[in-house]
């Protein structure tokens, strides 16, 4: 079944998103110490090339999240 324009709009925006976050945490920990540069790659091959399981993953993970925290969050008498 061929991809809807939104879809493959919202693919391209997810891997972008993916991939700004992935760098500046990259970044971050090479600003801790030099030695976890060759993280770099591996965090890249394991976020990139179409790997939107992941980035689903944390999707609902996140919304879930809140979900959760809401619904267990305790109630005020």
């Amino acid at each position: 079944m061929p991809e809807l324009p939104e879809q493959t709009a919202l693919r391209a925006r997810v891997d972008r998103e993916l991939a700004r976050f992935v760098g500046a945490e990259t970044d971050a920990l090479v600003a801790v110490n030099k030695s976890l540069a060759p993280l770099r790659g591996v965090l890249r091959a394991a976020t990139g090339y179409g790997k939107r399981l992941r980035s689903a993953f944390c999707y609902w993970g996140r919304r879930d999240s809140r979900t959760a925290t809401r619904w267990y969050a305790p109630r005020h008498a």
